[in-house]
């Protein structure tokens, strides 16, 4: 499994976490500042994933169907690697 799979299956099931914490708690109250640092945090997780693909997708010793692998997505119905 891809290192990039890894932290999206990691980050999802923090995600899944936090959002029942939401339900159950007025974190709001708590931490009033923190829709703001999540925003910037979920933006750092994007640009640091785009960064990682961009990488991967320069790398001209790689075939697409390796670019596809390593970014951790079998193509889905999009492609036909077969």
């Amino acid at each position: 499994m891809s290192v990039l799979k890894n932290e999206v299956n990691r980050l999802e099931l923090y995600g899944e976490i936090f959002a029942g914490i939401l339900e159950k708690d007025n974190l709001n109250s708590i931490f009033p500042d923190l829709k703001t640092k999540m925003d910037k945090r979920v933006a750092e997780i994007c640009y640091d994933a785009l960064k990682d693909i961009k990488i991967i997708i320069e790398n001209d010793t790689l075939s697409d169907f390796d670019c596809v692998e390593r970014m951790g997505s079998n193509g889905g119905n999009r492609h036909d690697f077969g």
